[in-house]
């Protein structure tokens, strides 16, 4: 994302997301510059998924885990929708953490919500984990060793929703669909093109490579994630 492009975007639009299941989320000025904040701010990221994490909110989960927090769109998202819930951020990156911190501070959500440092096996088996949880992983291909039922058996009753890194880690869809399916419902969700969002006024007049850049969410074309809703849920 061009910094340049972004700041005049954010001067015009402010730092609330404005559209999709997280409406209302505010950004604090620190994240200016943190990954493809314009398209979260807009409401056209991971757009794909919106049906599927409405659906989860609906679920009323008490616990929502999210693995690979980043700067806390949806650990803090899912915090600000569900009231109810406790959320549980991993993320490696300190700066990361940091800015999640501060997100939840900045959306009074900072009391539901608990940031951690790396997750491992051994972490997730620690937390109390079943149907009525919600775990969200967005890990850069470690989706493949982490989500392994043999290890973690508690995953065999819990609700996925998982970015898939096929370019970092090949075949690993497969790989969960095979370990997942005897257990789980099972849909795979493909990237949309984004040349039809409608970003609406002043944007739409802006020259289309500014255009591009601000929905420019930095992933493959291909990339994919996988939702997994167990069976016990039907």
């Amino acid at each position: 994302m061009n910094l340049r492009v972004a700041r005049r975007f954010i001067r015009s639009h402010g730092l609330a997301v404005s559209r999709g299941p997280f409406k209302g989320l505010l950004f604090p000025s620190a994240a200016i510059g943190a990954g493809p904040l314009p398209a979260k701010l807009i409401g056209a990221y991971e757009c794909e998924l919106h049906d599927a994490v409405e659906e989860r909110i609906a679920a009323k989960p008490r616990l929502v885990v999210d693995v690979g927090s980043a700067e806390g769109y949806y650990a803090v998202g899912f915090a600000r929708r569900l009231p109810q819930a406790h959320v549980i951020a991993f993320d490696s990156d300190p700066e990361a953490q940091r800015l999640a911190r501060v997100c939840a501070a900045a959306n009074d959500v900072r009391t539901r919500f608990d940031q951690r440092g790396l997750a491992t096996t051994e972490r997730l088996a620690e937390l109390d984990i079943d149907e009525n949880v919600l775990l969200f992983v967005d890990c850069e291909g470690a989706e493949d060793e982490l989500l392994d039922p043999d290890r973690l058996p508690q995953l065999r009753v819990t609700p996925m929703i998982v970015e898939l890194h096929e370019h970092v880690v090949p075949g690993i869809g497969e790989r969960l669909a095979a370990r997942f399916r005897s257990t789980h419902e099972l849909q795979t969700v493909w990237a949309a093109d984004r040349a039809t969002f409608e970003l609406g006024m002043p944007f739409a007049s802006w020259p289309q490579r500014q255009r591009d850049a601000l929905l420019d969410e930095g992933r493959p074309a291909s990339m994919s994630w996988l939702i997994m809703l167990p069976h016990v849920l039907r």
